[in-house]
């Protein structure tokens, strides 16, 4: 018995170690990215078919039929008829459902997302400024208005007021690839469940203070406030305290 449970005990312990094969349709759409950016392929060109891929890969066709199944679905090819399999462009819009998704099933801590979200918003803070109209700045002010009426009776509410301040705030960002990667982390944030109700309560005037002074940052087009009211904003969401 002591020798199974020492070989049992062996086995856990080498287990983190061990070389993981990965599924060959892994293997195959790694092989195919490797190819288009070796031959420096652009988007629009016409792909080998998948009897070519498969021959040079050394796989089947099914393998290769599955990895450009995956390719598909993130919008990086396209199937077009008469045509065949063409290179395209990474679509962002293609990937939120799997990171909302993520959000929920990996169960992923609050404050790993902060973090993200707290990065990303004070990385593009001079995006904002830049691309900010006086109709985004009077959306926004319509939100604190709202979050202000509805902070005391409506917990739930205010939750999404403060999810919609954010959104727009970012959403205004003209670049569709700066902006794209923004609506991904602010969904993946919000995705997932939000800080204590009672932390929430007890934040309240301080959210809604930042987010006015935020609104007088873009309209002074002062980057260097913004990001650091920002980080300030975030920072205390990083470890709420618990009910």
């Amino acid at each position: 018995m002591e020798q199974i449970e020492k070989s049992v005990a062996v086995r856990r312990a080498e287990e983190p170690y061990r070389i993981k094969r990965k599924p060959l349709y892994e293997q195959a759409i790694e092989s195919i990215a490797t190819y288009i950016m070796a031959n420096d392929i652009p988007i629009g060109s016409i792909l080998p078919t998948e009897n070519e891929f498969a021959s040079m890969l050394g796989v089947s066709r099914n393998t290769i039929r599955e990895a450009l199944k995956t390719l598909q679905a993130i919008g990086i090819v396209e199937t077009i008829q008469k045509r065949g399999m063409v290179l395209r462009g990474l679509r962002l819009s293609a990937i939120k459902p799997f990171m909302s998704f993520t959000a929920i099933a990996s169960g992923n801590e609050l404050k790993d997302r902060t973090v993200a979200r707290n990065w990303y918003e004070v990385s593009v803070a001079p995006f904002i400024i830049k691309s900010a109209t006086a109709e985004n700045l009077a959306t926004l002010t319509d939100i604190i208005e709202e979050s202000r009426a509805c902070a005391v009776y409506d917990l739930r509410r205010f939750i999404d007021c403060d999810r919609r301040f954010h959104f727009q705030m970012t959403g205004c960002i003209t670049n569709p690839i700066i902006g794209g990667i923004g609506n991904i982390i602010n969904e993946y944030f919000f995705m997932a469940p939000p800080p204590q109700g009672k932390y929430i309560q007890r934040e309240q005037g301080r959210i809604i203070g930042d987010h006015l002074e935020m609104i007088a940052c873009i309209r002074e087009k002062d980057v260097e406030g913004l990001q650091a009211l920002l980080q300030r904003h975030v920072g205390p969401n990083i470890e709420p305290e618990h009910e």
